[in-house]
């Protein structure tokens, strides 16, 4: 018997010119300029415990996105602003909260204050992404749900004005954690020097297990409230319609994924049966 049966859970991430996905441990880069790169990530030893499953996957993905945020299609190098907008975007709330915890001199800082401070942080830092990055890394975004959804939802990949009929949104994306990070800066939680980033690892590292479960679960009244915020910011900041041609984009990378499991899972199957001989 096959060592893997179930579907796997896919993902992705926008680029400025292309879609990453993420299947499995595998991945794959579709650019609008036909190139297409893959591999895989590091099996996560941690996947089954909780929290701790976020905090050690989050290091390879992380480095997969910027390796592939960093270089455009046909080595084009981005320009800097771009290259940089994104660790930027990821060290910001680390930083302010060290910030807060020395200038307030105490060891709670998390709280109203912090909490409206990231309220604001994070509107100053999407604003500054949608001016910074192109326009077409949203649509890219847009282009990643829309592949994921249509995935899972079992509609024929190859039909893409199909795929284009499915919802940019999507209960999965990371988009829905930064609404509940928010929430999360509201607890009164121990915060100063080097415990402060323990802290916020932990909350993140929460806030996507709460997102995780919600989106299990969609439907459900607690559900719709975790995830009200980032449909909110998905629908009017964060994706936008893609064009047919990004579309086409998006189904690429999903697709050489999906692929790339299924030659796996074939030499798998013949390995079984050789061991059952």
């Amino acid at each position: 018997m096959s060592r893997r049966t179930s579907a796997p859970k896919v993902g992705g991430q926008a680029l400025s010119d292309g879609v990453l996905m993420r299947a499995g441990e595998v991945w794959a880069v579709a650019r609008l300029d036909g190139s297409l790169e893959m591999g895989r990530l590091p099996a996560n030893r941690w996947v089954a415990v909780p929290l701790l499953r976020v905090l050690t996957g989050l290091g390879p993905a992380l480095v997969r996105g910027l390796k592939a945020m960093g270089a455009s299609g046909r080595n084009r190098t981005l320009p800097r602003r771009v290259r940089w907008a994104l660790p930027l975007f990821l060290a910001a709330p680390l930083l302010l909260n060290a910030a807060l915890s020395r200038f307030l001199g105490a060891s709670t800082v998390w709280g109203w204050q912090t909490g409206l401070t990231a309220v604001l942080m994070v509107g100053v830092q999407l604003a500054a992404l949608r001016v910074v990055m192109p326009g077409a890394m949203w649509r890219f975004h847009g282009a990643e749900h829309k592949a994921v959804a249509a995935y899972e939802q079992g509609i024929d990949l190859d039909d893409i004005d199909a795929v284009l009929g499915t919802s940019r949104v999507h209960d999965r994306c990371g988009t829905n954690v930064v609404a509940v990070l928010i929430a999360g800066c509201l607890l009164p939680l121990p915060s100063s020097g080097v415990l402060s980033v323990v802290t916020f690892l932990v909350v993140f590292a929460g806030s996507v297990e709460i997102v995780s479960l919600a989106a299990r679960r969609p439907k459900a009244f607690l559900s719709r409230v975790v995830l009200a915020g980032g449909h909110f910011l998905q629908r009017y900041v964060t994706t936008a319609e893609p064009t047919r041609e990004e579309q086409a984009v998006g189904v690429k990378a999903l697709q050489t994924c999906l692929a790339m499991l299924a030659a796996e899972r074939m030499a798998e199957t013949a390995l079984d049966e050789l061991e059952a001989a």
